[in-house]
Parts: C-alpha cells; structure tokens; sequence
C-alpha cells in the first residue's frame, strides 16, 4: 500500500473510533444531558464528514493522484485549520461581515497554512473555495428520515415518568434471550412506546407490529418503519396470531396489559413482560386475582438484576407466560 494512501487509512482508523465512542449509550433523559447529546451528535457528523472527504482522497490518490492542496489536507491539523476558516467565512458572510483575515506570522494557523502552500490572503480564500468544493464532493446527503427519528428519540426521552418507562437495552437484550426468534417469527409489542424491543426484534424478523396510543410516540415508530395496529391494546379485538408477545406494560395497569395481551399468542407461543415484583406478592383483590390467573398457566420469573430504568428505581422482573397447545 502506498504511504500516502496508508497515511489516509490510519486517519481513517482513528476518526471512526472517535465516533463509535461518541454512539455509546448516553442518558438524554435531562435538558442537560441532552444538550450533551447534541454535541456529541455534532462532533459525530463532523468527524463523519472529514472520513468522507478522506475516503474520497483515498480513491483519488489511487486512481489518479492528489493535487498538491488535495496531499496537504491528508495532514488532520491542516484538513481542520481549514475547516476552521471555511466556518468563519460562512458566518462572516451570514452576518454581512467583511471576511476573514490571514493569521499573524508565528502563529499555529499560519505556520500550518504556510506548510500547506497557502502563503496568503489571496490564496487563503481561494483555499476555502477549493475545500468547500472539494467537501460538497465528498460527502453524503444528510438522512432527513435519521434526523427526524434522532430529534423526536430526543422528545421521547423527556416524556418519561409515571407510566412511560423505556426499556433499557440491557432489559432488551433479556427479553429477547427468553424467547426463541426466527426470521419467520411473528411478534408483537403491545406498549411500543420510542421503539427499543420492536427495534431489536426487527433485526431478527421483519414481521412485528406494534400498539402505541401516545401520537408523537407512534409518529416515531411510523418513520421508524413499524407497522402500527392500534393505539390502546385493551380496545384491540384479540387474534391469536403471535409466537411471541414482548411488552413493558404501564405499571399502573400491568395485570390487565398482560393478561389481554396473552390473548393475541398462538398455541405454543411465549409472552415475555417486565413488571414490578408487587404482581407476585401483593394482597390486593385484582393482584390475588392475576395470581390467580397465572397460576393456570406455565410460566416462570426471572430477576433483573442491575438493571434500572432511567426515571424509576422500582424492583422488577421478567415473567414468562407460555401458552400451551391444547
């Protein structure tokens, strides 16, 4: 592999980690730590962007060769000292201000710019130009569709409380070690909410519909590309059509989303639900009632351990409910 080229694959290494430690699982149930998120976002699209010009480089490099300018900006000090100045005169000009000046002489940005060839004023701009054009090459359109999805996701997080508990992706993980899962597998989540069960079970089966009463919510699985049969699980006429029934039902009605949702399984299939230990052991009329109800049906319980929900530290569990084929 060339050096020039091998140069530019290492640069590339390094952005890419850079992004996937900015796409760790971050909290962004707060105003604050949603502005955290936001700039994590911004510097992800930035870093994306300068891989997508390097690629672009990369391909030259070795179809044609690079330019003189194009060779400099494969150094990332010089690549973001441009990038630097191409920001400042696109706000300079927003504003109707005059445009940007050379930098003193001993200055970083003017040695950098000095090493890059670009000597002064004149060639600065001209700089700009070639890098913004070079940058609206490079680069893939913006996902309109991902951009909506992150922004309402964003809206989602500060809807929590009360009986809106996303489901953590650890929590989600469990669920779906419970069940067994095949790309012909028929599922339905009752209680959708932001998505994160139907999310992880698509990867496995495209066939999975949802039920979600919250608009905004269903406006997000919707461009998600879930497929949405109702907006109240307890009005839905049952069709006992599901080899799996994977909920996070609201805590205040958990014993009526169960047992209507157990409904919709086919013989043989598998509800799995998470729910606040109260279920088992509470003396209240419609909890001895659901035991009572349980108690007619295979199952088993497993406990959560270390896995807590962003805005409740409530004790929970998973409870499987197989229906038999009788």
């Amino acid at each position: 592999m060339p050096a020039l080229t091998a140069k530019i694959e290492k640069q590339i290494e390094g952005l890419n980690a850079k992004v996937e430690h900015l796409s760790g699982n971050y909290l962004t149930n707060t105003p604050r730590r949603q502005r955290q998120q936001k700039e994590r976002d911004r510097q992800i699209a930035e870093h994306t962007a300068h891989i997508h010009v390097l690629q672009y480089l990369q391909e030259k490099e070795l179809a044609e060769g690079l330019t003189p300018f194009e060779t400099a900006l494969t150094t990332g000090v010089i690549y973001e000292s441009l990038r630097y100045y191409s920001a400042c005169a696109k706000h300079l000009a927003e504003h109707r201000l005059p445009g940007p000046k050379y930098p003193f002489e001993g200055t970083t940005d003017y040695q950098r710019l000095q090493r890059a060839g670009v000597k002064d004023l004149t060639q600065l701009l001209a700089a700009i130009s070639q890098f913004n054009a070079l940058r609206e090459k490079a680069l893939v359109p913006p996902d309109t569709r991902a951009i909506q999805i992150r922004d309402l996701t964003y809206q989602a997080q500060m809807m929590q409380g009360g009986d809106i508990q996303f489901s953590p992706p650890e929590l989600v993980s469990e669920m779906l070690a419970a069940v067994h899962l095949d790309g012909e597998s028929r599922v339905l989540e009752p209680e959708a909410g932001s998505g994160r069960i139907a999310d992880a079970v698509k990867a496995i089966t495209p066939h999975v519909d949802c039920v979600e009463w919250n608009h905004a919510l269903r406006k997000l699985l919707e461009l998600k590309g879930h497929h949405l049969i109702g907006d109240d699980l307890l009005a839905l006429d049952p069709q006992p059509v599901y080899d799996a029934v994977l909920m996070n039902p609201p805590f205040s009605q958990e014993c009526e989303h169960i047992q209507h949702a157990f409904q919709f399984l086919r013989p043989g299939g598998v509800l799995v639900s998470v729910c606040i230990d109260r279920i088992f052991r509470s003396e209240q009329r419609k909890f001895k009632e659901f035991q009572d109800w349980l108690a007619e049906h295979t199952h088993s319980v497993q406990k959560l351990q270390n896995i807590k929900f962003e805005m409740t530290s409530v004790s929970t569990m998973l409870l499987m409910i197989y229906k038999g084929n009788g």
